[in-house]
């Protein structure tokens, strides 16, 4: 896992860190696990638990794709601002930039 941070600015709450996350795909399991530090398998059972929310909702299902501005709330962890793909590794996988309120 490769995570790059750095201050973006203000906002009304405070300032909000840049991630970059090198995740597999943009399926929410793969996302959780990356922004968690923990397996894929660990991310499903978190979000079976209830301690995930997307767009301040409980995410009930864990193969639903990210779009582009999706607010996702993990319990314990932080909450992450999906601001795109930024780019593909070598090996083929997704680039991702995410703000986390601080």
């Amino acid at each position: 896992v490769h995570f790059s941070e750095g201050v973006v600015g203000q906002s009304p709450q405070g300032e909000k860190e840049e991630l970059l996350a090198n995740v597999a795909s943009l399926r929410m399991d793969s996302i959780v696990a990356r922004l968690a530090n923990t397996s894929r398998s660990n991310a499903q059972q978190m979000i079976k638990a209830g301690r995930v929310l997307l767009n301040h909702a409980i995410l009930e299902k864990y193969d639903v794709m990210c779009n582009n501005t999706n607010t996702i709330t993990i319990r314990g962890i932080g909450r992450f601002t999906f601001c795109g793909v930024v780019g593909v590794s070598r090996k083929n996988r997704t680039i991702a930039r995410f703000l986390k309120d601080r």
